[in-house]
Order: C-alpha cells, then structure tokens, then sequence
C-alpha cells in the first residue's frame, strides 16, 4: 500500500476531537474588576452533559451550580486573586480554567444585598416567631417540654442584639422547634441560610437543627440540616429525607465550638422538578457538599420559613444558644 495512501486512511479512522472544557466571558483573565464580582462562564463534554460548575478563589470554592453555565455574583476582598472555574461532565471527567484578576472596592458586608438576589436579614430579631415541643418529636408527635426565646440579648452578641433559645424541662430526648414565617416568596430556586451561634457547652445538646421550609406550585421542600452532637453520629452532618421522615448520615463534619461564635451557611436547591437538594453546609468555615436530592411533598401552601430546632439528650440537660446576624438569599 502506498505510503501516502495508508497515512490518509489512518487519519480517517482517527475520531474529530471535539471543543472540551470551560469557557469564561467574564472576569476576563487579567482584568480588574469591582465587588461583589459577576461570574459568566459555561462548559462542554464530549462524553455527556455538564453535571457541576464550581468557581474556586484562592484554593477555596466560593460558589456550586448543578448546570452547565453560570451567572452569578461573588463578594471579594480587594487584592489579587487566583480563580479557577471547575467543571465536571456526567462520567465524572473534570475541566478547568485558570484565571488571574485583580478586585478594587473591598467585600460586600453580610446581608448587603448582591444584584439578583433578594435578602432577608436580622431574622433573629423579627417578632412573630412561632414555637412548640410536642412537634418537633419523631413524627411530629413527641412531647411537650419547657422552652422559651428571648430577643435583645446584649451579651453574648455580634451586632448588639442577639436572640436567646432555650430548651428546659426533664423528659429524656424532648426538643423544641422555633419558627420564623416569612411569608411567600414566588420563583425562588436557591436558597442560603447564613447566622452565627454561642453555645456554652456543646456537649450537653444532643443535636442542634437549622432549617428552611418552602412551598410553591403544589411542591414543599423541607431543608432540614442537624448537626448531631451526641447522637449516634456525633460531630457529623444529617439531612432530612422527609418522604420516609428519617435522617440521612453524610459522614460530614461538623465540630462546634463550645463558648465560642459558630458562624454556619447552608446552601439549598430546589430543582426544576421540584424536588429538595442539600448543596452544602459550613461550619466555622469547613465547607462541605453534600449533594443529595430528596423528594419534595405534595403541597398546597405557599410561603416560606426559617427553622432553629433544639434536641434534648439522655439526661435532658437545659442548654441555651444564642443566635445573631441570620439572614436568607434567595433567588
């Protein structure tokens, strides 16, 4: 066979090879820009569709979507900062580009609002919270137990004015569910739960819970999140699969400090289906992700509410915590 006719042949059989990665049309690389700073970026596969996106800044991923493109605004400090956007396709291959910008005008305070996101802050020192005892037991039915809130704590506080909750009485294992209605909030999609939270002794919860309920368009998404102190699962992460009203384990850690802040962030995703995903949860700044989906129940409400549920332990010791700055993003 001719040379030149076998090297034809073998380039025929060699596949196309197809464009495979992200691409990034804002921050340029290089570029100096204001904050909180706009992220625009997509990805392709040729082994199958986009799963994740991440941006990662200075070693540190700072956003997740579950799509193959996003637009979305960061809060940075002011300095140079080393960018890498992050993709993975649906068979687990990973791409990324690396980007250098520079950012002038600081960080965006907590609870400022970000262009294209609504926030609701001070949560901890709205009226109308709502409370029980009974309710909050397994299945809704446990029972009932001393609890109060008090608002306007001065000490211990961040901003001023800190919220107390206490959980009392002397059944074994009682908990109490605080609720904060905040009212509808139509096409809402991703969700992120910020606060901080003082706690003498940590030891002496059993578990400590924090919560967003939301309901729309015939579907209600329970993100419920319980960091367990001294369950089974003591010092990891739970999440609620509310179809079979149980706890799911992560494995996920989750240490509290005791006499001390603890700044928490969880972020929620409610599907285009309408179904329930736990994206990530952080504590004191160890952002994990969790990445499970749940079903969403069948609902007819309209609204949505932030929830701060205390779990008593074996010899129901009376513990407080004070919670300071909550606030919700949604968009």
């Amino acid at each position: 066979m001719p040379r030149i006719y076998f090297l034809l042949l073998l380039c025929l059989a060699v596949p196309a090879l197809s464009f495979a990665g992200v691409s990034t049309n804002a921050p340029l690389n290089g570029a100096t820009v204001g904050s909180p700073t706009q992220f625009i970026a997509s990805a392709t596969s040729p082994n199958g569709p986009i799963a994740s996106m991440t941006i990662n800044v200075d070693t540190k991923d700072v956003y997740k979507t579950f799509a193959s493109s996003l637009n979305t605004s960061v809060a940075l400090a002011s300095g140079s900062h080393s960018v890498i956007m992050k993709a993975w396709d649906t068979k687990g291959n990973y791409f990324q580009q690396v980007l250098s910008i520079s950012v002038t005008g600081g960080t965006t305070p907590q609870g400022v609002p970000v262009p294209g996101k609504s926030v609701v802050s001070n949560i901890e020192d709205m009226a109308g919270w709502q409370s029980c005892s009974a309710c909050a037991g397994p299945g809704g039915n446990g029972v009932d137990t001393a609890h109060s809130l008090t608002q306007g704590v001065r000490s211990p506080s961040l901003d001023g004015a800190s919220s107390q909750y206490w959980l009392g009485g002397t059944h074994p294992y009682a908990n109490a569910l605080f609720v904060k209605p905040l009212g509808g909030r139509a096409g809402a999609t991703h969700f992120i739960l910020d606060f901080d939270f003082w706690i003498n002794n940590a030891t002496v919860a059993q578990g400590l819970e924090f919560d967003i309920f939301y309901a729309r368009d015939g579907f209600k998404n329970y993100f419920l999140t319980e960091c367990d102190s001294a369950g089974m699962y003591a010092g990891t992460w739970q999440v609620i699969n509310e179809t079979i009203d149980s706890w799911q384990h992560t494995g996920l850690p989750c240490h509290v400090n005791s006499f001390a802040w603890n700044h928490v962030t969880l972020e929620f995703y409610r599907q285009p289906d309408g179904n329930t995903r736990f994206v990530s949860v952080s504590m004191n700044g160890n952002l994990q992700y969790v990445n499970r989906t749940y079903q969403a129940l069948r609902s007819s409400s309209f609204s949505m509410d932030v929830g701060v549920q205390m779990d008593g332990d074996s010899r129901q010791d009376n513990f407080s915590i004070w919670v300071d700055r909550m606030s919700v993003t949604y968009w």
